[in-house]
C-alpha cells in the first residue's frame, strides 16, 4: 500500500502555503469533491501533494 496523498488549497497571494487540506483516499471522493468545490470559489489554487509537502504548506500558511 503506498503512502496517502492529499489535496491543499494554496492561497495565491501565499504561494508555498495552503490553508486548507484533505485526504485523496476512494472512500471519501464525495466529501473530498464539495471541499475542493468550496476552495476554488474561494480563489485557492488546488494541489494534490504528498504528507510531508502538505504539512509544510499548512504550516507555512499565515491568516491574513
Amino acid at each position: 500500500m503506498s503512502a496517502p496523498m492529499f489535496y491543499v488549497a494554496e492561497d495565491p497571494q501565499q504561494p508555498g502555503a495552503a490553508f486548507a487540506s484533505c485526504v485523496d483516499e476512494p472512500q471519501f471522493a464525495k466529501s473530498t469533491a464539495k471541499d475542493v468545490a468550496a476552495w476554488i470559489k474561494r480563489g485557492a489554487i488546488i494541489r494534490r501533494v504528498d504528507a510531508e509537502t502538505m504539512q509544510q504548506m499548512i504550516r507555512a500558511w499565515k491568516r491574513p
